[in-house]
């Protein structure tokens, strides 16, 4: 959110007051400026992820999973390198993957973010009490996705608080 210092503080208590969830933490990256580059502000609502219907119906914002901080993660990528049980799936883009990645995190087998699935991100029955963590760039398309792993019978999935942009 960019704008003046008090101008963003008020902002992030708007979407809390009106969007929150009991116990749910949320995350902004404030920029406060001295001075608005343009005056007036004009807001409009569009889809920041295209969904498939799997994704739609499984949707449920307070079970997505278990949000953790970088020290938590750094850890447990720590473990899953020395063979501890789990999967690192990366739920951006095959382009954002190849671009850079975690150690051991899988290339996503589909291009189009509508089409994950447990299935195409290679995970099946065996793989729901093994420990599941999922990044994307800032957030939003783990909380659909780890919604849609936890609809689907996965006990334990992790996300990233606030993606790698956070990291």
């Amino acid at each position: 959110v960019t704008g003046k210092d008090d101008d963003c503080k008020a902002y992030a208590r708007y979407v809390v007051d009106r969007l929150g969830l009991p116990g749910q933490r949320w995350l902004f990256k404030l920029d406060p400026v001295p001075e608005l580059a343009v005056e007036t502000l004009r807001v409009k609502e569009k889809e920041l992820v295209t969904l498939g219907q799997e994704q739609k119906d499984c949707f449920d914002p307070r079970d997505s999973g278990r949000e953790i901080e970088p020290a938590e993660w750094a850890a447990r990528l720590e473990k899953l390198d020395r063979g501890t049980p789990g999967r690192l799936l990366d739920i951006r883009s095959g382009y954002e993957w190849d671009v850079g990645r975690f150690k051991g995190a899988e290339r996503p087998s589909c291009d189009v973010f509508s089409q994950m699935t447990p299935a195409t991100l290679g995970l099946g029955d065996a793989d729901r009490d093994d420990p599941v963590m999922i990044y994307c760039t800032g957030g939003i398309r783990c909380e659909y996705v780890g919604s849609m792993l936890r609809r689907h019978g996965f006990s334990d999935v992790c996300k990233l608080r606030g993606g790698i942009q956070h990291y």
